[in-house]
């Protein structure tokens, strides 16, 4: 009965799930808008081992953020806001501001970011911070909040949820296409059963 009724409407939906996949297709493509998405790397801590007659010395962490415009419009006024500010390597050397808050943290102000532009921010300090303790918050002009990742292990690996997320889509709908045909010609290649003729 399921299929049967999956194969009498399955054109409408097949033309329901292409309508939507090349609507969103020709939105990414034609639609010039900055997406910001930021993700970090876990934190590391090395422990020194103390000189003799001296105090122990507190363990070193570091830990990288990933800040990337993965649209096709530059992402303006972009904030990082931290708690406090430990010692930091921004790379590419962007120009960029770091100015005080009235609540005591201090923000890193990216005037503008570009498109398709990963940026990488390499935080080094003493003590076991986290980075929750750290960074405050990633925001931008184009966005309340930037959406955040979940932590990463290498750069390359930021752009694999988009084309993952694609190519599910491009497979789903390809799937949706192929059944009808695959149906179809499997009841065509039944053995039709009918019972002898009485003579």
């Amino acid at each position: 009965m399921f299929l049967a009724w999956l194969l009498k409407y399955s054109s409408f939906l097949i033309t329901g799930v292409v309508s939507l996949l090349v609507g969103w297709l020709l939105d990414r493509l034609t639609t010039k808008t900055a997406r910001l998405i930021y993700y970090t790397s876990h934190t590391q801590w090395v422990a020194l081992p103390p000189q003799q007659g001296q105090p122990p010395l507190q363990p070193i962490g570091t830990f990288t953020l990933f800040l990337w415009n993965q649209g096709k419009a530059p992402s303006k006024e972009v904030h990082i806001g931290h708690f406090w500010l430990p010692a930091n390597n921004v790379y590419p050397d962007i120009p960029r501001q770091v100015n005080a808050t009235p609540g005591g943290g201090v923000a890193m102000r990216f005037p503008i970011v570009p498109p398709r532009t990963l940026i990488s921010i390499s935080y080094l300090y003493f003590g076991s911070s986290t980075v929750d303790q750290i960074v405050s918050y990633v925001g931008s002009e184009d966005a309340i909040a930037a959406e955040c990742l979940p932590v990463l292990s290498s750069t390359s690996a930021s752009t694999c949820p988009m084309y993952l997320r694609s190519l599910r889509a491009c497979f789903s709908a390809t799937a949706w296409a192929c059944l009808p045909m695959l149906m179809s010609s499997r009841c065509e290649n039944q053995p039709s059963w009918s019972s002898p003729v009485m003579k």
